[in-house]
């Protein structure tokens, strides 16, 4: 999922020059980067507090085709078909700065409650695409934790600004649209 990456990459599951100033109103997005098997892999993990919009905010997650308007990156997200099981198959195009460009990814999104999405590449231009999702309630709150496994051909050196960069915005407009709910 992208989500980003992107996110993603989901997420879903990508995201990737310049150091980010502080947000404006909104989560604490805390990121963490480890180096993975290869020298584009990289395994990000993402902590933040969602507040009260957590409900909200899997809605917005939920909702592929929306994705383009949540990131100038995103330049196209559909949803291409569900299966009888619930699976979704989800097409993704982003536009990452230099050195990195455009990228494509079908995946494969899976559901588990309304509370957790995972994904995975199944064909593409990502050498490797997949993550996880997950929202839960504390103390009246909601947290958001995203874990992603992601490679788009370059070394992770210059890959991770863009992919720090884009996970923060996307999650602020995540945010931003839940508050909107």
């Amino acid at each position: 999922m992208v989500v980003m990456s992107a996110l993603g990459t989901v997420l879903l599951g990508v995201g990737l020059l310049a150091p980010q100033a502080a947000l404006a109103a909104g989560p604490t997005i805390d990121i963490t980067f480890e180096q993975g098997g290869s020298p584009g892999e990289q395994i990000i993990h993402v902590e933040t507090d969602f507040g009260v919009v957590g409900a909200a905010a899997c809605k917005v997650l939920c909702v592929f085709p929306d994705y383009t308007a949540l990131h100038p990156w995103i330049v196209a997200s559909q949803l291409e078909s569900v299966s009888p099981d619930g699976t979704q198959v989800v097409y993704f195009v982003i536009d990452l700065p230099w050195p990195v460009g455009r990228h494509w990814s079908r995946l494969e999104v899976e559901r588990f409650g309304d509370r957790t999405m995972a994904w995975q590449q199944v064909e593409g231009s990502f050498k490797k695409n997949h993550g996880t999702v997950v929202l839960r309630p504390e103390n009246g709150r909601t947290h958001l934790s995203y874990w992603a496994v992601i490679d788009v051909g370059v070394p992770a050196f210059a890959a991770r600004p863009f992919q720090e960069q884009f996970v923060r915005e996307f999650l602020q407009a995540v945010y931003d649209a839940a508050l909107r709910r």
